[in-house]
């Protein structure tokens, strides 16, 4: 609610970015007030702000401002005005950055939480896991015996050579197939008009496998 409690405001055409948008300013005794640039003496004036309406790609929204004084609102309207060339290429280029590295997380975060199959079993692959199964690679014949390993389901199955060759392999290909989802997410991407639209890599058919 905005108020003119006096008929001798003063308005400054400056920018404002309160909710993303320029409009004009009034004030009286310092408090800013939202108004037409006439001067109207003691009304009152509700503002209705903007939808959340997403911009259209290539274009700027320079809301107008429209005073009903019979209603006692001022009204915000779209007004969408194509960038230049430059603006609008940097624009698009910003945008497929940004979706890829979305696309880019998700792969890295089925990496290092996703796990791999081996078998009917889960087995972990953060960090951590990875250096355990790089150091028993490297033990081979050498792994203890009498020693159980717990799967990410929740079973314990005796830890062999033989089972860590298969979980290191399992997490190479795996690996290697979650970057070319990302590649083949990234190229899907890169054809669409306007990046933000593409919201198939969140879709988990569309990834290898992994860990629920």
């Amino acid at each position: 609610m905005f108020a003119f409690m006096n008929p001798d405001y003063t308005v400054h055409h400056t920018a404002n970015t309160e909710l993303g948008v320029t409009w004009n300013q009034c004030y009286w005794n310092n408090l800013r007030l939202v108004a037409p640039a006439e001067r109207h003496a003691n009304l009152v004036y509700d503002f209705v702000p903007l939808d959340n309406a997403v911009t259209p790609i290539g274009m700027v929204d320079a809301p107008i401002n429209t005073v009903n004084q019979a209603t006692g609102t001022v009204t915000q309207a779209h007004n969408y005005l194509p960038m230049d060339a430059t603006t609008a290429a940097a624009q698009l280029l910003g945008l497929q950055t940004a979706k890829s590295k979305e696309i880019s997380d998700k792969r890295d975060d089925l990496h290092l939480n996703g796990g791999v199959l081996v078998g009917t079993d889960w087995y972990g692959t953060d960090a951590i896991r990875r250096t355990q199964w790089l150091g028993l690679m490297v033990l081979g014949s050498s792994i203890p015996a009498g020693v159980n390993l717990w799967t990410l389901n929740g079973t314990a199955v005796p830890l062999t050579q033989a089972l860590v060759q298969q979980i290191f392999a399992a997490i190479v290909t795996n690996d290697a197939a979650q970057v070319q989802a990302a590649h083949n997410h990234d190229a899907a991407m890169l054809l669409l008009a306007d990046p933000r639209q593409y919201v198939a890599h969140n879709d988990p058919a569309t990834w290898p496998a992994a860990w629920k």
